[in-house]
């Protein structure tokens, strides 16, 4: 975030520490001004605080903490001035940190330590006591408009999540929710909600809405930038929406999405597909791990990585019209991790429950197939575990495998994919999804498909879930 909002002050706790070494204090004095150098410690998340600026007042110097939080700025002049102290957490949450006055005398070296306020101080200081009793903890956030980098007041928010209630007969799910509008400066809290909790959060305002990221407090506190992309000032915020739900402004600004998928070592993961939260804009990355999206929209968008051997990955994108800087994602290599029987059957019946499954499955309108019966036919390709499954035939061509439907109205053997609830598009599914990754399959037949999944034509439908997004290890 390359701004800094007008926030609310709040003092910073300062360690002052004496016994400078007198070599230190020789040295130091050689010069007519003084230093400042100590460490900022991220008490809201643990740790350090990296990438924070430190400004002395006055134009006197300032500084960007590393990577163990530690700061020097050389050359202040003689005389009292405050530190401040800024962050894009900082800025998110709509504070402004600053110490008290501090005493520069020439050739002083003046250490000191700068600590942000804690989880529970913030939450205290920005809930109120009615909302601090529904829950400890809160979720702060900041809405821009990517086309100028601007605040986006007026914005709707909406968090929401999946409540799991078991029984003796069955596990049932609870779609929750929790709302916020962004004020004049962009921001925004929702207050009371509970420790150790991870929901999806999402804007929208005009024509645009974000991808719905996922935010975790840990333990009671969550910061989200979110950025909109919105007409420039002066333009319409009413422009039509083509058929993929994309806004016909012409301000909307398009930029190439360019990043880089290695492993771990840091070499280039070839082959690797790299998808957008429409779908329909997605890349497979060349032989260094690169890709580029083309006619990416900016503002805060997901992006999802698959290829066979990896853990899938998604991640958050937030770029205004002005930033064209790469994005390097990193991909794990997937390592199978067995629990006991009972922990592995409770978490594939939450999971499944989770993605309404379990409760699609109760309605019996397609065929189904869960984790036991998956694992059961010990396919190798979405082929083989598909083949005799009602509604879907195999076919071959050059020798491969294709999966069809039967013909119906206007079909002609169509399929549409769902790969973890998002709309698959471009085919070769197969090449970047295998059996033993699935933990669920439902199949549904033209006239036969939730609305969830329905989309125009007479197609057969194929909703993949993977053990990554059920929960399942």
């Amino acid at each position: 975030m390359k701004r800094w909002l007008t926030a609310v002050c709040f003092a910073v706790t300062v360690i002052f520490f004496s016994g400078i070494t007198a070599l230190a204090q020789q040295a130091s004095r050689s010069d007519a001004r003084s230093v400042l150098h100590g460490v900022a410690i991220d008490s809201l998340r643990g740790g350090f605080l990296r990438d924070a600026t430190i400004m002395v007042r006055g134009g006197a110097g300032i500084a960007i903490t590393d990577s163990l939080g530690r700061f020097r700025i050389d050359g202040v002049m003689p005389g009292a001035a405050r530190v401040d102290v800024m962050h894009p957490v900082l800025d998110t949450i709509g504070l402004a940190l600053v110490t008290p006055e501090l005493a520069f005398k020439a050739g002083d070296s003046v250490p000191i330590v700068v600590a942000i306020p804690s989880a529970a101080t913030i939450v205290a200081r920005k809930c109120s006591a009615a909302e601090r009793a529904k829950g400890p903890g809160a979720l702060f956030g900041l809405v821009l408009n990517a086309e100028e980098e601007e605040p986006a007041p007026g914005a709707h928010i909406s968090l929401t999540w999946v409540d799991i209630e078991i029984s003796k007969k069955n596990i049932g799910r609870m779609n929750r929710s929790l709302g916020a509008t962004s004020g004049h400066d962009g921001r925004f809290r929702i207050c009371g909600l509970p420790e150790d909790f991870t929901a999806g959060v999402q804007a929208w305002k005009g024509v645009d809405t974000t991808a719905a990221i996922a935010v975790t407090l840990a333990p009671t506190v969550a910061t989200e930038g979110l950025y909109l992309s919105l007409p420039r000032a002066g333009g319409s915020s009413s422009s039509p929406i083509d058929a993929q739900g994309a806004p016909t402004n012409p301000q909307s600004r398009l930029v190439p999405l360019r990043g880089r998928v290695t492993t771990k070592a840091g070499s280039g993961v070839a082959g690797a597909r790299v998808s957008l939260d429409d779908a329909a804009s997605y890349a497979v990355t060349e032989t260094d791990g690169s890709f580029t999206i083309s006619g990416a929209r900016s503002g805060t968008r997901r992006l999802t990585i698959r290829k066979l051997g990896f853990a899938p990955v998604e991640v958050p994108v937030s770029r205004s019209a002005r930033d064209t800087t790469p994005v390097v994602i990193t991909l794990a290599e997937a390592v199978p991790v067995l629990g006991t029987v009972q922990v592995r059957a409770v978490m594939r019946d939450v999971g499944l429950a989770r993605v309404g499954f379990s409760e699609r499955k109760r309605r019996g309108t397609g065929r189904y197939l869960d984790i036991d019966q998956i694992e059961r036919r010990g396919a190798h390709d979405l082929a083989s575990l598909l083949t005799g499954t009602s509604g879907i035939r195999v076919q071959y061509s050059n020798g491969q495998p294709v999966i069809t439907g039967r013909p119906s109205g206007f079909g002609n053997g169509c399929v549409n994919y769902y790969v973890d609830g998002m709309i698959w598009m471009g085919g070769g599914v197969e090449q970047f999804i295998v059996p033993p990754e699935l933990a669920a399959v439902e199949v549904y037949t033209p006239g036969f498909t939730p609305a969830a999944f329905a989309r125009m034509g007479d197609c057969t439908t194929i909703v993949l879930w993977t053990k990554w997004k059920v929960g399942v290890k």
